[in-house]
């Protein structure tokens, strides 16, 4: 087990590649592909490699080409193509292709150099020297204004012992998911790794620096992390497929599985006050959610616990919600049609349906705190299956009772 700290010292080198022409027909084609996207020269009748080559270059450069190649600075000498990074240390990946007898070879020629890039061995200091996380490592990043952004998923198989991100790391954590540029990132967009058993992960410890502004995003497998969030930017997002993994969120905005297709297991969230804690419907693992005067914004299947002021808006659909408490001057907002087994409201606490009116149902006898409590049902749009108990005598309102009672409800 060594200590292994971020040291990002890497000089800029722009990545080059290769493209030659080895064979030409009329009416074959060569094509260079970066991201799915193809740049395609059709060979003509007294084609040579070199005029083949021309041709093709003329496509690469062109103001129409996809903007993933307009990343990139394109020349030609005889039949070989040289693609160079535009902008050192900004990394791209090119692919061909060729049909019938038109032929051409790729070579990577210069590789890529960044301080950026986790997966360069300059970039860690490794028990004082120059060496990449190993297994059973303890990771930290801290003392930074240099992002992680590239190859970040060149540690994906390595078990770090525990993971630590302090603030004085002052700097972005992956890419967003959408390029600048103009199409949907084809780069890894978290730092990943992994761990043999559970992993600790502690974000935003220290109370120097203010960390990473806008994104922060990590990717662990199927590793069960206890995640301790002290502070982050609104752009911090975990995803990992063990459905034991736990979060408890102090101070900051965490996303899980709120992308389209992502998917992210989660046992226990716990939401303290100055935390927002975002689920998708990716959530599996039915998750516990614990809101104690934080926010949390549910769209899949859960158990859930607001408390202490705070306030929950659930907008999933079609699942089932084991158990919804809300006590302690706390708010739940109801956007969905899904259905709730147990159901408690107390304590000078709101249940709000007035803002969706797709019907739902809470299958057993609801508990309800009627002297102190709001359920917002203008359009009648809640099933009482088991009808409802209160906890007080009411004597005032649209509902009159001397004491506990269990009623139904007919609208």
């Amino acid at each position: 087990m060594a200590t292994v700290v971020n040291n990002q010292n890497s000089i800029y080198q722009a990545q080059q590649a290769t493209l030659t022409v080895t064979g030409v027909n009329p009416g074959d084609t060569l094509s260079a592909v970066i991201n799915t996207k193809s740049v395609t020269y059709t060979c003509i009748s007294g084609d040579t490699t070199t005029t083949a080559a021309t041709g093709w270059l003329a496509l690469l450069q062109a103001s129409t080409a996809p903007p993933e190649f307009q990343q990139l600075t394109w020349s030609s000498v005889g039949p070989l193509i040289t693609a160079v990074a535009t902008t050192a240390g900004t990394p791209f990946t090119l692919s061909k292709a060729q049909t019938g007898s038109a032929t051409c070879t790729l070579a990577q020629t210069v590789a890529n150099l960044s301080p950026s890039d986790p997966g360069l061995s300059t970039n860690w200091l490794r028990s004082g020297s120059p060496g990449i996380p190993q297994n059973g490592d303890i990771v930290i990043l801290q003392n930074s204004n240099i992002p992680w952004l590239w190859n970040l998923s060149a540690l994906a198989a390595v078990q770090f012992a525990s993971f630590t991100r302090y603030q004085s790391f002052q700097a972005n954590i992956g890419l967003p998911a959408f390029n600048p540029a103009g199409y949907i990132e084809y780069l890894p967009t978290a730092f990943a790794f992994t761990a043999s058993g559970t992993l600790p992960m502690l974000l935003g410890a220290g109370t120097v620096g203010s960390g990473p502004p806008s994104i922060e995003s990590y990717s662990v497998g199927s590793t069960q992390i206890a995640a301790t969030v002290l502070n982050g930017p609104t752009g911090l997002t975990i995803l990992g497929t063990n459905t034991a993994n736990t979060v408890l969120l102090e101070g900051a905005t965490l996303s899980i599985a709120t992308a389209a297709g992502q998917t992210s297991g989660l046992a226990t969230a716990t939401v303290n006050s100055g935390g927002t804690l975002y689920l998708g419907s990716g959530v599996t693992g039915t998750p516990t959610v614990t809101c104690t005067g934080g926010a949390a914004f549910i769209a899949c299947a859960s158990t859930i616990v607001a408390q202490n002021g705070s306030n929950v808006t659930v907008t999933s659909t079609g699942v089932t919600h084991a158990a919804v408490t809300v006590t302690n001057n706390s708010t739940v907002t109801w956007l969905s049609n899904s259905t709730i087994t147990a159901f408690t409201l107390t304590v000078n606490s709101v249940f709000d349906k007035s803002q969706d009116q797709r019907p739902m149902t809470i299958t057993n006898a609801a508990s309800i705190d009627a002297l102190t409590c709001q359920v917002l049902d203008p359009q009648s749009a809640i099933t009482w299956t088991a009808g409802i108990l209160t906890v007080a005598g009411v004597n005032s309102g649209w509902l009159q009772f001397g004491g506990a009672a269990r009623i139904s409800i007919a609208y």
